[in-house]
């Protein structure tokens, strides 16, 4: 599922992931600002690349009538709010709602939406409502460790929901960019504890403490399209 999930994201189109409107003009001086990186994802150069296996994708985002979306798929996600010892970096339920809702409006190409100028790749999103042992949950844990907010301490490793059942979202410092996932492509870590997202925690959401042009939910949206196999969108 993974796998067709990738294959489908690829149809999104790059406007309907935009985080800022284009040009350089409109993004370095208020990240330089910040003192932020746009995304902290790491990509293979070429050369890297070819040492991979081979694959059926190439330029096209559905090689074959296989990868074509034919039913919606549909993610369970987690947040998992990493605050200072103090409370620092808190995000709040609405922020979270509002961006499942974001992740939905731009995955889905929904009308009257930001994601509308898009592709529905016919994958959604929702928040977990029950937890890895089958409890209630409304998808959200919060934890204060000033070590995991400033984005160290192998956190993943202490909290994770199983990866295979759940998308893992951790908001913190994000190491110094609005977000990031580890790896890119994924070789060897789907379905391991490090299998994540990681947003800047002001980004989340519509109208996030960061301010424009950043608080309109794009980041996570862009980080997500990483997590299902995508190349940087934009």
């Amino acid at each position: 599922m993974r796998l067709l999930a990738s294959i489908t994201a690829a149809a999104a189109c790059s406007a309907a992931l935009a985080q800022t409107p284009a040009g350089p003009e409109a993004t370095t001086p208020t990240l330089e600002r910040l003192g932020l990186k746009r995304c902290g994802t790491q990509v293979l150069d070429q050369g890297q690349w070819n040492f991979l296996p081979p694959g059926d994708c190439g330029n096209s985002t559905n090689p074959t009538a296989a990868y074509e979306p034919n039913q919606v798929l549909e993610i369970t996600v987690v947040f998992h709010i990493l605050r200072s010892n103090s409370g620092q970096g808190n995000v709040t339920d609405a922020n979270v709602l509002e961006q499942i809702d974001v992740l939905n409006e731009d995955f889905r190409a929904i009308a009257g939406t930001n994601g509308q100028p898009g592709y529905d790749t016919q994958i959604q999103f929702k928040l977990a409502t029950t937890d890895p042992s089958g409890n209630p949950t409304n998808g959200i844990n919060r934890y204060n460790n000033t070590t995991w907010y400033n984005d160290s301490g192998n956190y993943w490793n202490s909290i994770a929901w199983d990866p295979d059942n759940y998308l893992n979202i951790y908001t913190n410092q994000a190491s110094g960019a609005l977000g990031y996932v580890p790896f890119l492509p994924h070789q060897g870590s789907v379905g391991s504890n490090s299998d994540r997202v990681v947003s800047l925690w002001s980004a989340v959401g519509k109208n996030a403490p960061i301010g424009p042009p950043y608080n309109q939910g794009r980041t996570v949206t862009h980080e997500v399209g990483h997590y299902l196999g995508l190349y940087h969108t934009f």
